[in-house]
């Protein structure tokens, strides 16, 4: 959690100011106003057309309607870890943010439910809360402690509908080492242990039987992982179940080569938690002590398949070098090549990139384990054209450089004529700060695309 306390409490200056809306109450008040008269606020990004939010909207009015009791099973959290602040402050609020429409009226939203909401004309703070949080699906509820300012949970849903009287609130996730302990289950029918397992790289999967995606992609898994394993790599995949009944649990389980934590068993959510692992399939890559090395790592089994190497960007002899071939275990890159599959660019594209684009991209990656913008270079002109159409870019001259971003649904231009290491610098700089006019993406090639 710590990453995303540190970018809240950078973002909190400009938030603080935004306009907040009580349903059942007349008048406007602010967030900084709303921080400081609770010890607790949960920020609720949802969808009102969206059934999962309809039906979760029941079980957190049940739980902050339930405030007394949470407040007094509250008391006997651990004070060196989740203590409550004791200032005679109300301990909860929620603060709604919609996704993806701003044009949504406040006639719309649940004015039976005692909550607040970002004003009509908060636009920018909307998309500013959803990059903060990197939220990828409605229902998500972010919990934030006031006093001192921290992220206690990106998404405690899970933590609401399974703890409705607060005993574990407010859920702040425990290091991941306490819960990778005890046992685990083998092919072979025989029970391991986390302590048995040899020195190596550890593949954490999060899947469930019942989605369609993870189905696939474990079976794309299995090829890489037999192959990797076939040329003496320790790599140990571990299933930590999303499944919603252990005859599901068990036909997934028959299917897969690899250990698994036991159904049921509560690691599974606390690993998810502690890595903040917001949807599934996800595959995470951790070292032998656990500590994270790369967390798409359903992106690098795409593009290496065969578990060998893949295309990426790295260092040779201090210099930037865009052919270096990265192998397993796929170490996280800071620049991707967009391709049908991995492939190798034109010579002016590969300088362009390592050129302007790469330096500005390490920096980014070498200053944070999850970085707020992600790079990209589509070398391959299929891909090229293909991009510049989807975006409504094709007269536009090359090189061009372009921020997509899926909070806002826009695409931001750089429209110096002359792109360089310090243009692109500047452009990312006014992107941060907010100053770039937004291009809407065209609603004919995203139609399909929404947060619901």
């Amino acid at each position: 959690m710590d990453v995303y306390t540190s970018r809240f409490r950078l973002s909190y200056d400009y938030l603080k100011a935004t306009k907040v809306i009580r349903h059942n109450k007349s008048g406007e008040s602010t967030l900084e106003k709303v921080f400081d008269e609770h010890q607790f606020v949960a920020i609720y990004f949802y969808h009102d057309r969206s059934m999962l939010c309809q039906s979760f909207n029941e079980q957190l009015y049940k739980f902050t309607a339930n405030e007394a009791e949470v407040l007094k099973n509250t008391a006997a959290i651990n004070a060196a870890s989740c203590a409550t602040n004791s200032a005679p402050k109300a301990l909860l609020a929620v603060v709604c943010v919609v996704p993806n429409d701003g044009r949504v009226s406040q006639e719309q939203l649940p004015s039976n439910l005692p909550w607040f909401s970002l004003d009509a004309g908060e636009s920018l703070a909307k998309v500013k809360l959803m990059r903060l949080f990197h939220v990828r699906r409605v229902p998500c509820l972010t919990l934030v402690r006031t006093s001192p300012m921290e992220v206690c949970c990106i998404d405690c849903c899970s933590e609401v509908q399974n703890d409705p009287t607060g005993l574990r609130f407010p859920w702040c996730p425990k290091p991941l080492l306490e819960s990778c302990t005890g046992s685990l289950l083998s092919k072979d029918g025989s029970v391991t242990d986390f302590a048995n397992l040899p020195k190596g790289v550890r593949g954490f999967l999060f899947a469930a039987q019942w989605c369609p995606p993870c189905r696939s992609f474990v079976q794309r898994l299995k090829e890489t992982y037999r192959r990797i394993r076939a040329s003496s790599q320790n790599f140990d995949v571990i299933f930590c179940s999303h499944d919603r009944s252990p005859l599901g649990f068990q036909r997934f389980y028959d299917d897969m080569p690899w250990l698994a934590i036991p159904y049921g068993d509560d690691r599974s959510i606390m690993i998810s938690k502690a890595l903040c692992v917001q949807e599934i399939p996800s595959l995470l890559i951790l070292d032998e002590d656990f500590k994270l090395l790369n967390r798409h790592g359903k992106l690098e089994v795409h593009l290496d398949a065969m578990g060998k190497v893949c295309s990426a960007i790295g260092r040779v002899n201090d210099e930037f070098d865009l052919t270096t071939l990265q192998e397993f275990p796929w170490h996280p890159r800071s620049i991707i090549e967009l391709t049908e599959r991995t492939a190798k660019g034109s010579i002016e594209d590969l300088t362009f990139a390592q050129n302007f684009l790469l330096p500005i991209a390490e920096e980014h990656f070498q200053e944070q384990t999850e970085p707020e913008i992600i790079f990209f270079y589509a070398a391959e002109e299929s891909i090229n054209d293909r991009i510049l159409e989807v975006f409504g870019l094709n007269d536009l001259p090359l090189p061009l450089v372009c921020i997509s971003d899926p909070f806002s649904e826009s695409i931001y231009v750089c429209d110096h004529p002359n792109v360089s290491e310090d243009i692109i610098r500047q452009f990312l700089s006014k992107f941060k700060q907010d100053e770039l006019t937004p291009i809407p993406y065209p609603k004919s090639k995203f139609a399909n695309f929404s947060l619901r």
